[in-house]
């Protein structure tokens, strides 16, 4: 007789379940240690990307980097041995990857130094270039700050980049980022799907919206780190989208209904 093959159930994430444990300190924990890990890459990448140079390109890589005054002074001259030329420029390199860790860490401590933002506002209005057409400038008000973001020319999502932008002015986004990482370090966790979700830079250089991917995809990020969109609309030459902290008693409510939502979606 051939054998019964039953297909395994899809392992669900309850991202509500999630969010009612989330602790601050677990996120920063969690963003340390990935940027740790990211400069360790990058410090890997950057040695072998000095070792395959050749010798010329690597002196005058070295040599380009500072001033007569400071070359004196860190002993660079052109009869340095190449393998101290490698050498030098290697920890050169290293050191200024680790100078952009701790300047995002410093940037995701203080953000979580404030509370999470109860609602976000984003405001978009369309203005019609000769040379461009329509090109957006969006302003969002988050956590009591303010940014404001433009974007022109063609060839690319102009909506996105204009409010990544706005975004990159306000330290709460960096919150609301690092937060949605970590959720999906849990869900990759639970469902053994380890892509991140699209739409922003997380690493060494910086945690930010990215531009330039639709705006929808801003909207999934807010989303996962805890708040739902409240209204959105549309009017002629403009767009408004308005989110909200959900209360931490609504989201075992919500908790349960995503879980009858698995079950249904399980007997298909």
């Amino acid at each position: 007789m051939a054998e019964n093959k039953t297909t395994p159930k899809k392992k669900h994430f309850n991202i509500f379940k999630a969010l009612m444990k989330l602790k601050d300190e677990a996120v920063l924990a969690f963003v340390e240690k990935e940027l740790k890990a990211d400069l360790k890459a990058v410090s890997a990448r950057d040695a072998k990307w000095v070792e395959q140079m050749d010798d010329e390109t690597a002196r005058k890589n070295l040599m380009g980097k500072f001033g007569k005054r400071e070359m004196k002074k860190r002993g660079i001259t052109p009869e340095l041995d190449i393998k101290q030329v490698r050498s030098m420029l290697t920890k050169i390199e290293q050191e200024a990857a680790e100078a952009d860790m701790n300047k995002t860490l410093e940037a995701v401590k203080r953000a979580f130094a404030k509370p999470m933002p109860d609602s976000i506002r984003v405001d978009e209005e369309w203005k019609q270039s000769r040379t461009w057409g329509p090109c957006p400038t969006v302003e969002v008000w988050m956590g009591g700050e303010y940014g404001k973001g433009h974007a022109s020319g063609c060839g690319y999502d102009k909506e996105s980049a204009a409010a990544a932008m706005a975004c990159s002015e306000i330290i709460d986004s960096v919150r609301i980022l690092s937060t949605c990482a970590y959720i999906d370090m849990l869900e990759s966790k639970v469902t053994g799907d380890k892509r991140r979700t699209y739409g922003y830079n997380f690493g060494i250089y910086g945690i930010s919206f990215e531009g330039g991917v639709g705006y929808n995809c801003h909207k999934n990020i807010i989303c996962r780190a805890g708040f739902e969109l409240t209204s959105e609309f549309h009017p002629k030459a403009a767009d408004g989208w308005r989110y909200r902290r959900i209360p931490a008693d609504m989201l075992p409510v919500k908790a349960r209904e995503l879980d009858r939502e698995f079950k249904k979606y399980d007997k298909i």
